[in-house]
């Protein structure tokens, strides 16, 4: 597998919980033509429990493609009382 995309997610809130060491910010090698969902399978965070994820500033979709450079804010849902 040829690993061509560097991607850098900036985990918000409590989805630090599935990332190794609970790091807030990971950068990640993805094979070109990756998607959203292919990002959130490599961290190892399950999609249902992603609220919103975007890129410069514009929400994305789990099969929205990515590309090298990008950098993608993962929130989890924000509860309130």
């Amino acid at each position: 597998m040829t690993w061509r995309l560097m991607v850098k997610a900036k985990i918000y809130g409590d989805l630090v919980r599935f990332i190794e060491g609970q790091k807030e910010v990971v950068t990640v090698q993805l094979r070109e033509g990756a998607v959203l969902s292919d990002l959130l399978r490599a961290l190892g965070i399950p999609a249902d429990e992603v609220w919103m994820a975007s890129r410069r500033n514009q929400i994305i979709r789990e099969e929205d493609v990515l590309m090298d450079g990008d950098e993608v804010s993962l929130f989890d849902p924000v509860l309130g009382g």
